[in-house]
C-alpha cells in the first residue's frame, strides 16, 4: 500500500516579519502540524533571546549590563556573536553589529532613551568562558543574522524530528521575509524582485540550500537600513544583493557584505554564492 503524502502550510508573525513553514511528507496532518510547532517554538526562542525590540531579551541585558559586569551567554546568542565577530575581523569591519544608533536615528530600532555612543565598535566586545563583556558602552544590534540563525535552527529542528518518525526525505521550505532555506533546493527557480519597485523581477536558479536578499524596494522612503561601519553613513543601495550559501545565517550576513563591498571574494571561505542584480 502506497502512503499517502500530506502538505501543510502556516504563517506567522515572528522576528519582525512573517514566517512561513511548508512540509511536505508521508505522514499525517496533524503530525505535520507537530513538527512545524516545533520549527515556531525554535525560532520563537531565538526571538526573544536576540530582540533588540524586546527589553527584556538578552541581547537587551547585554547592551544595557555588558560594559558594567561580565553576562553569561545563551548558546544561541553566544553562537551569532562569535559568528559576527568573524565576520568583523575577516572584512576589517565592513560587517559590524554595532550599529544601532544609527538605526535608532532613522527610527529602525526603537528609542529607549539609552545613552548611545558612537564609540560602540565590534572590537569592543570580548568574550571568554561563555561570557560576554564590552571595554566600553557598546550596542549589538544582531537583527538579520539573528533571523538567519533563527531559521537554521527550525529548519535543523524539524529535520530530526522528521528523522525520528524514519522520514528521511521531508520536503521543509522555511521564509523569513527573504530569508530562505530548502531541503530540495535543486532545479528551482526562484523569483528575484526589482530593487525599487519590488515587482517580481528575474528568476533565477536556486544554487544552494538556503538564499537571502537585501534590497530597498520595501523601505520606507528616506530609510537606509545598511550602514557603512567605517564612514557611519547609510548606503544608498540601488541593487538586490542575493547570497546563496550552506545556511541563512551565512546567506543574510554575507548580502550585507557584498552591499558595501561587491568586489569582496569573501563568498569562497562559506561557499556561498553572490548574485548582484
Amino acid at each position: 500500500m502506497t502512503a499517502t503524502l500530506t502538505n501543510l502550510s502556516r504563517c506567522k508573525p515572528l522576528l519582525g516579519t512573517y514566517v512561513s513553514i511548508d512540509l511536505s511528507a508521508e505522514l499525517d496532518f496533524d503530525e505535520l502540524v507537530r513538527i512545524s510547532s516545533l520549527g515556531y517554538e525554535a525560532i520563537t526562542k531565538v526571538h526573544n533571546l536576540m530582540s533588540y525590540h524586546q527589553t527584556d531579551s538578552q541581547l537587551s541585558q547585554i547592551n544595557t549590563k555588558a560594559h558594567l559586569a561580565p553576562i553569561l551567554l545563551h548558546p544561541h546568542t553566544e553562537a551569532v556573536i562569535n559568528f559576527s565577530l568573524e565576520l568583523a575581523e575577516k572584512t576589517n569591519g565592513i560587517f559590524d553589529p554595532c550599529i544601532a544608533l544609527h538605526l535608532v536615528k532613522q527610527g529602525l530600532l526603537p528609542d529607549y532613551n539609552q545613552v548611545l555612543t558612537n564609540h560602540s565598535h565590534w572590537e569592543n566586545i570580548h568574550i571568554y568562558d561563555h561570557h560576554i563583556t564590552f571595554s566600553k558602552p557598546t550596542h549589538l544590534d544582531l537583527g538579520g543574522i539573528a533571523k538567519g540563525y533563527a531559521v537554521d535552527q527550525a529548519k535543523a529542528v524539524m529535520v530530526k524530528e522528521f528523522i525520528r518518525s524514519n522520514i528521511t526525505e521531508p520536503h521543509i521550505t522555511i521564509n523569513a521575509g527573504g530569508d530562505l532555506t530548502e531541503t530540495h533546493w535543486q532545479n528551482r527557480l526562484i523569483n528575484i524582485r526589482h530593487p525599487r519597485t519590488g515587482a517580481p523581477f528575474k528568476k533565477i536558479e536556486m544554487l544552494n540550500t538556503a538564499l537571502a536578499t537585501s534590497s530597498y524596494c520595501y523601505q520606507e522612503k528616506g530609510k537606509r537600513p545598511i550602514i557603512n561601519p567605517i564612514s557611519r553613513e547609510p548606503l544608498n543601495l540601488t541593487r538586490s544583493i542575493s547570497i546563496f550559501s550552506p545556511s541563512c545565517m551565512i546567506s543574510d550576513a554575507l548580502t550585507k557584505i557584498y552591499a558595501l563591498a561587491p568586489d569582496s571574494t569573501i563568498h569562497q571561505e562559506y561557499q556561498a554564492h553572490p548574485v548582484i542584480i
